[in-house]
């Protein structure tokens, strides 16, 4: 079964669309979501809406969906986040709310993957994954053999035996050894 990971849409209802209709033109089954359905851009529910009419497997909760869904304070957030969370808090329906808060911060998919927005050590505190030391951390929680996380934007793979790759085709080959950490990048942004 083929599988597409996407995250990090912030609202981006055109994207996201485009997006969808490439995977399903590849074959892709199901979707998972690394998080981040909103935020920054003017389409929180069409892209909510979206999402939960596609076929998908597994969705977690990205950061953006934390803040948009509770009355948690934006500390950290920059002005113009906290501004597009406050304005997404008011243009969501309390259904919509109440789905962002039932996500998972992580969800085991099968045997072979999960998911993440941020890290694995700390979902909820948000933090970033760049580099092979901040992987590192998270490969101590990691349980199946492939991670794909969100939050940074940028396509990126790290592999647990400190190798860091940056995919430049469209096929990554893993060792069945190995673990991987895999940021598939920003739908949104």
């Amino acid at each position: 079964m083929k599988y597409a990971i996407i995250g990090d849409i912030h609202a981006n209802y055109e994207a996201l669309t485009a997006v969808v209709e490439k995977a399903q033109g590849l074959g892709a089954a199901r979707f998972c979501c690394i998080g981040d359905i909103v935020g920054y851009n003017a389409n929180p529910v069409e892209c909510i809406d979206l999402l939960r009419s596609l076929d998908v497997e597994v969705v977690v909760r990205g950061n953006h969906d934390e803040y948009a869904c509770t009355e948690t304070d934006f500390a950290g957030f920059n002005p113009q986040a906290a501004w597009a969370a406050e304005w997404t808090r008011e243009h969501l329906s309390r259904e919509h709310k109440a789905w962002l808060r039932s996500l998972p911060l992580e969800q085991t998919v099968n045997t072979r993957l999960m998911l993440v927005h941020a890290t694995l050590d700390t979902p909820g505190n948000w933090g970033y994954v760049f580099d092979k030391w901040h992987a590192a951390a998270s490969f101590n929680y990691q349980r199946p053999q492939v991670c794909f996380f969100g939050h940074t934007h940028v396509p990126s793979v790290f592999d647990k035996c400190g190798r860091v790759s940056v995919p430049t085709g469209d096929v990554i080959t893993l060792e069945t050894t190995h673990k991987y950490m895999i940021n598939a990048g920003s739908v949104g942004q």
